[in-house]
C-alpha cells in the first residue's frame, strides 16, 4: 500500500476519487473455516483499504477536498447464513466508512458507502460453493446484475454526492423499510441450512407494472 500510495503521489496531487473496492473471501461457517482464512477474508477488503486511505488521505485533507469511496454488500446489512469471515469483512467496511467520516469531517474530503446487491463477476467461478449459498430471498432485490450495472450504479451514487447509497434502488427500498428481524428472518429461511444440500425452497412472487 505504502508503494502504491507513493506511485499514485509521485505525480504532485493527491486521488480526487478513492474508491476501495477490493473484495474476496469464501462463503464458510466459522468452523468450516481452516485456521488463518478469516485473517485473509478481513485482509481482503477492510485491511487493504485501511492502509491505502491511511496512506494517500493525508494529501487529500492537506489539499482540502476529495472523495473516498468504500464498497461493501448488502451482506452488511443482515445477517447471512455459511458466510460468517466474508459477510464480518463486509460489516467492518460499513463500519470504517462511518468511522472515516467522522474522522475527515470538516476537512473537505467526504466519505461514500455503496452497498450493491449480487453482481455477475467472476468472484462466484473463483470461489466455488458460494453461489449455492447466496439466500433465495435475494431475488426480492432485483437478482444479480452485471458488473458494468453496478459500476453506473456506483458512479450515479458518487455524482449526487450520497453519504451512503444501497444499489440497485429495489435493494435499497427492500433493505430500508423491511424491519431489521424481519430481514435477517428471511435470510436465514432461505439461506444455506447446516446439514442440508440446499436452502429451504420459501418461494416469493414480486409483481411490478
Amino acid at each position: 500500500m505504502e508503494d502504491l500510495a507513493a506511485r499514485v503521489l509521485a505525480g504532485g496531487e493527491p486521488p480526487d476519487l478513492l474508491v476501495n473496492n477490493a473484495g474476496a473471501g469464501r462463503w464458510l461457517a466459522v468452523d468450516e473455516t481452516p485456521p488463518g482464512e478469516a485473517a485473509q477474508m478481513m485482509a481482503l477488503p477492510y485491511f487493504a483499504a485501511f492502509e491505502l486511505t491511511r496512506a494517500l488521505v493525508p494529501a487529500m485533507i492537506e489539499r482540502g477536498s476529495g472523495r473516498v469511496v468504500c464498497l461493501t454488500s448488502v451482506a452488511a446489512y443482515t445477517h447471512v447464513p455459511g458466510a460468517n469471515g466474508y459477510a464480518v469483512a463486509r460489516w467492518a467496511m460499513r463500519a470504517f466508512a462511518g468511522q472515516l467520516r467522522a474522522d475527515l469531517h470538516g476537512t473537505g474530503v467526504a466519505v461514500a458507502l455503496v452497498a450493491p446487491a449480487e453482481v455477475d463477476s467472476p468472484y462466484f467461478a473463483h470461489n466455488p460453493g458460494s453461489k449455492e449459498r447466496v439466500p433465495r430471498a435475494s431475488g426480492l432485490l432485483g437478482g444479480a446484475r452485471k458488473s458494468e450495472e453496478t459500476a453506473r450504479d456506483v458512479m450515479r451514487a458518487i455524482e449526487r454526492g450520497a453519504a451512503e447509497a444501497i444499489v440497485p434502488r429495489r435493494a435499497a427500498v427492500l433493505i430500508r423499510t423491511t424491519p431489521r428481524p424481519v430481514l435477517d428472518w428471511l435470510v436465514r429461511r432461505t439461506g444455506w441450512r447446516r446439514g442440508a444440500q440446499r436452502p429451504l425452497r420459501t418461494r416469493f412472487v414480486s409483481r411490478s407494472k
